[in-house]
């Protein structure tokens, strides 16, 4: 019966618990058959382990007074432990440098391209016209001190006949919303370029040179179409005659014409009823009053001549 003292030690340092930040060691251990807990902090730290990063726990196992079946497969062994966390290592396909960003110098892995065991041993700029071209493009992501994303897209194409090799490098900036505060590319060319290599690139930096097609600013919109003689009145006028000259336009047009005239009538009398004397005098609709009536009296007649005419016409 081993002895299984509470509190004994077992080891301490720093235990690698796995690529998930929130994971932790496992809680309970068995060593040599005395069951043990893990007493610390976490996480503590993070390195890059084979180009994987990984976490850290800092703390130690102390035995918890029990005992524990060595041979049981639920319950798992104490891990192993380093005195510090480890350097960052990036995997054996893999580049290993570094970014510096708000003061803070962090590890990237870039792979490797991997070459052509089809066309080994030929140099580059040999304008060998069978040798593929090869591209490669890495992508690395950093948060900022405001929750906000780094993102930096590398891509390299290599011309496999004369060994050109192209580097388009994009970074983009977002803020902790997700929306784009910053974008931009720069492309720079190592060896020899081909004419329309050279051609491209003049283009990409400068539209305004010679072959590029010119700068846009200097482009006149008067080029761009010939006006014609036509204006949107003269169509809308032309329309107009058009519908008015038809059989339909024609009874549109003069539906309703009346024409009409008069004098005032100057009558004057009497006329006895029931034993009195009523007279009648005609200037009463010779009056402005009358006049006035005779207006509204006119346009009710016109509108609903209108409206009949109209009717008769339609039906």
């Amino acid at each position: 019966m081993p002895s299984c003292a509470f509190g004994t030690p077992v080891k301490s340092g720093y235990f690698d618990y796995g690529k998930d930040p929130a994971g932790a060691p496992p809680a309970l251990v068995c060593a040599g058959g005395c069951s043990a807990l893990f007493y610390g902090d976490l996480p503590a730290g993070s390195s890059i382990v084979d180009g994987v990063k990984h976490w850290y726990a800092k703390g130690s196992y102390q035995m918890s007074g029990g005992t524990c079946d060595a041979t049981d497969a639920n319950t798992p062994g104490v891990p192993s432990s380093s005195s510090g966390i480890p350097a960052d290592a990036c995997g054996q396909n893999q580049n290993q440098g570094t970014v510096t960003q708000n003061g803070q110098t962090k590890t990237v892995c870039v792979d490797k391209v991997p070459d052509d065991p089809s066309k080994a041993g030929q140099a580059a700029g040999t304008n060998d016209p069978n040798k593929p071209n090869t591209s490669s493009s890495t992508t690395i992501n950093i948060t900022n001190n405001n929750n906000g994303t780094t993102t930096t897209t590398t891509t390299t194409v290599t011309n496999g006949g004369n060994g050109t090799t192209k580097t388009e490098k994009t970074t983009e900036v977002k803020d902790a919303d997700g929306k784009t505060v910053s974008k931009g590319t720069e492309t720079t060319w190592s060896g020899k370029q081909t004419d329309a290599e050279a051609q491209k690139s003049k283009c990409e930096e400068n539209a305004a040179a010679e072959g590029c097609g010119g700068n846009p600013k200097d482009i006149s919109g008067s080029t761009l179409y010939t006006p014609k003689d036509k204006t949107a009145g003269g169509v809308l006028t032309s329309a107009k005659d058009t519908i008015l000259a038809s059989p339909l336009g024609s009874a549109m047009g003069g539906f309703f014409t009346v024409s009409g005239g008069g004098t005032c009538t100057g009558m004057h009398g009497s006329i006895t009823l029931f034993d009195r004397a009523m007279s009648i005098d005609g200037d009463v609709f010779c009056s402005s009053f009358a006049s006035q009536m005779f207006l509204i009296v006119r346009a009710v007649v016109m509108l609903l001549a209108v409206w009949w005419a109209w009717r008769v016409a339609v039906e």
